[in-house]
């Protein structure tokens, strides 16, 4: 798990003669079994929600940049906003490596080069990244969701204590590994061939987001 797209352990594992399952990248290979969620389809329907409640000017902040996942998810939010007229800049993308004190970094920096009328919500790819958007947010002087809106992607428990409680996408991630380690036991007993298995998700709404 986590790995990235040019990780040369990818090719490792495509020409594996063992069994082996992938969570949230696909790998192809005759051995290679993947457990993800439909990150393009769970994005689109974070974004939209934005767009639901009058969101037009939607910052995304990014995760690592050759990450399945952070291309997939970016994919979603290109989709439901195109879909719905909207452009996103590029200079309306936060790059970072999921990590929260660069999300944090980030927003600050952003509001340097931007006005406070250039956004009116946050989009962030994790949890951890909403946590450090909201922080950043704070510390120049802003309240969410009075000031800005901000949701976040992954379902951490940490979200329903944190002040605000974060809207987020909950994408199961222990349901995840123990559908990996399931599908591991099941491909060495013979029980089951390489396959790509999606898990569904769940928009959870709570307060870090106020409808224009």
């Amino acid at each position: 798990m986590g790995l990235r797209t040019n990780d040369p352990y990818c090719e490792l594992l495509a020409k594996s003669k063992y069994p082996c399952v992938t969570i949230d990248i696909e790998v192809p290979g005759p051995n290679v079994s993947c457990v993800m969620m439909d990150d393009i389809k769970a994005f689109d329907e974070l974004t939209q929600y934005l767009i639901d409640k009058g969101h037009r000017k939607i910052v995304v902040v990014h995760g690592r940049k050759l990450a399945m996942v952070s291309m997939q998810r970016l994919v979603g939010a290109y989709q439901a906003m195109q879909r719905n007229g909207l452009e996103l800049p590029r200079d309306n993308i936060i790059y970072t490596n999921f990590g929260r004190e660069e999300a944090r970094d980030g927003v600050k920096e952003y509001f340097r080069t931007h006005s406070p009328d250039s956004a009116t919500a946050f989009l962030c790819m994790s949890d951890m990244l909403a946590i450090g958007t909201i922080e950043g947010l704070k510390e120049l002087g802003y309240k969410v969701p009075k000031d800005y809106s901000v949701v976040g992607f992954d379902g951490l428990e940490v979200t329903n204590y944190t002040d605000p409680a974060i809207t987020t996408i909950d994408q199961n991630i222990q349901q995840k590994g123990y559908e990996a380690t399931r599908l591991l036991c099941d491909m060495i007993r013979g029980k089951r061939k390489a396959q790509r298995l999606v898990l569904p998700h769940t928009l959870t709404v709570r307060d870090s987001v106020r409808p224009l």
